[in-house]
Parts: C-alpha cells; structure tokens; sequence
C-alpha cells in the first residue's frame, strides 16, 4: 500500500524526473535521503518499474510509428509473445479481449521498413493468423499514467 507521501514523489518525479531529491524534499518537508530512500523502496517493491528518457521518434530516425493488431493461433500464444518481445522495433505489445488478442506498438525507419516489417517478419512469427496495420498520422494526445 502506498501511503501520501509516496504517492506524492511519484507525481513530483512523473511530472519532470529531473527534479532533484532536495526540492522534492522541500516541498514535503522531509531530507534529500528520504525522497531516495522511498524511491529505491518503490523500486524494491516493485511498484516504479521503470525510469527512463522518451525521444522523439522523428528525431532519431524513426519517422513511422505504428499500430498491428493481431489474430493469433491460441495454441501457439505463448511462443509468438515471446517471439514479439524479442523485435527491437515493436516497443509495446498488450494482451486485449476484442477483435484482436494482441495489439503492438512500434517504430520504423519508413514505408519501405513498416513494410518489412509487415511481410517478412510478423507475418513469419509463428502463431500470427492475420495483422492489421495502422499507420498514426498524427499523435493528438500522449501522456503517461498518472495514477494519483
């Protein structure tokens, strides 16, 4: 269970990460050690699972990013979830109940890549059925969860 004071370190550091111990410490009125404390705690139990830096994908080369939506042959689900988490190019995959039991997220160098990508290597994964592939045109919203 969290209690408020976790709860707020987390918003503090979701809202700009680079915000340093000392000013979280400040504003709740406890030491630099004690943000740093809680934080490896959080980490320890498991509940902050990842810290990291987001790029802009058109910035690095990745100029495409997309969405596949794919059928699978339910005998076989494990090995294409393994399978998938080995892409390097799909960086999202969810477990959905819908017309589709898995949707990915990924990034491609182009239309000529997204393409490849497509054909010879989803299509290749053992246990795809049939993909779906929508190309985002435009990203109109992205935020992070914000649990709190």
């Amino acid at each position: 269970m969290l209690d408020e004071l976790d709860k707020s370190i987390i918003m503090e550091l979701q809202e700009n990460s680079r915000k340093s111990f000392t000013e979280i410490g400040k504003k709740y009125g406890i030491t630099p050690q004690t943000v740093s404390d809680r934080l490896e705690k959080l980490k320890e139990r498991g509940v902050i699972t990842h810290m990291t830096l987001i790029c802009d994908p058109r910035k690095v080369d990745k100029r495409i990013r997309f969405i596949v939506g794919i059928r699978w042959d339910i005998q076989k689900r494990e090995i294409l979830k393994r399978e998938l988490k080995k892409l390097d190019f799909i960086h999202a995959v969810y477990g959905t109940i819908g017309e589709y039991a898995l949707i990915c997220i990924g990034l491609a160098e182009d239309i000529d890549h997204l393409g490849h990508i497509i054909e010879h290597v989803l299509q290749d994964v053992e246990g795809v059925v049939e993909t779906r592939t929508f190309v985002v045109t435009e990203e109109c919203k992205h935020t992070y969860e914000k649990y709190f």
